[in-house]
C-alpha cells in the first residue's frame, strides 16, 4: 500500500507540472501552431476593430449631415425673405451660411423654382455658388461640392432659354464632378446632374435635360 501511495503522489506530481507548462488540454499543439493562431486571432481582432470603427463613422457622418441639413432648412427660412444682395452679404459676411449642405438646399429651391421663375432659379442657383466657394474642406470634396452647383446653375440657364451659357456651366460641372469623384460618398445626389454627352465640339442634352425637383 505504502508503495502504490508513493506512486500516485508521483502521478499527481508530473500532472500538476505538466499543467504549468500546458493549457490542459489533452492534445498540445506546436508553438510554431501556437504563434500562426495568436498572429491569426490579432488579424482577427484588427480587422473586427476597423469594421466596428467604420460603422461608427459612417454613422456619426450621417447624423452629422442630417444636423446640417436641418440647420440649412432654418438658415433658408432667414434668407429667402431676404433681397438677393442681402442675401449675398450674409453668405460672403456669416461664417453660419458657408455651409455645404445651404449650397445643397439652394440648389434644390432653384430647381424647384425653374417651372415659374426662371430668374429667381438663377439667382438661387448663382447664391448657392457663393456659398460653396466659401465652404471649407478637403479639397476633392469641395470640387465635387462645386460640380453639383454648376449643373444647377446651367440647368437655371437653360430654362431661361441660355443655351449656349447652360451647356457650358454643365461641362464645367461634369469636368469638376469627375475630378472631386474621390471624395463621392454619396452625400451630394449626383444623379441630379444631367446627362451629358461630352464628345464633339459641344456637349448633347441627353433625356433629361432639367433637373428633377
Amino acid at each position: 500500500m505504502e508503495r502504490e501511495r508513493i506512486e500516485v503522489g508521483l502521478f499527481c506530481a508530473a500532472l500538476l507540472l505538466r499543467a504549468n507548462r500546458s493549457s490542459g488540454a489533452p492534445v498540445e499543439t506546436s508553438e510554431a501552431v501556437q504563434r500562426r493562431i495568436e498572429a491569426t486571432a490579432a488579424r482577427a481582432g484588427r480587422t473586427a476593430f476597423e469594421t466596428a470603427r467604420e460603422e461608427y463613422v459612417r454613422a456619426a457622418r450621417a447624423a452629422q449631415a442630417q444636423e446640417d441639413r436641418r440647420r440649412a432648412e432654418e438658415l433658408w427660412t432667414r434668407l429667402k425673405v431676404r433681397t438677393q444682395s442681402a442675401r449675398l452679404a450674409l453668405v460672403e459676411e456669416a461664417p453660419q451660411y458657408q455651409s455645404w449642405a445651404l449650397a445643397e438646399k439652394l440648389c434644390a429651391e432653384s430647381v424647384r423654382a425653374a417651372a415659374d421663375d426662371p430668374k429667381r432659379a438663377l439667382d438661387l442657383a448663382e447664391l448657392a455658388l457663393r456659398v460653396a466657394e466659401r465652404v471649407t474642406g478637403e479639397p476633392a470634396w469641395l470640387v465635387l461640392l462645386a460640380g453639383y452647383v454648376w449643373a444647377h446653375i446651367g440647368n437655371a440657364r437653360r430654362v431661361a432659354s441660355d443655351l449656349p451659357g447652360a451647356e457650358e456651366a454643365f461641362r464645367l460641372a461634369w469636368r469638376l464632378w469627375e475630378a472631386g469623384s474621390s471624395a463621392d460618398t454619396g452625400l451630394l445626389d449626383g444623379s441630379r446632374l444631367p446627362d451629358v454627352a461630352l464628345g464633339g465640339t459641344r456637349p448633347r442634352f441627353a433625356s433629361r435635360p432639367h433637373l428633377k425637383a
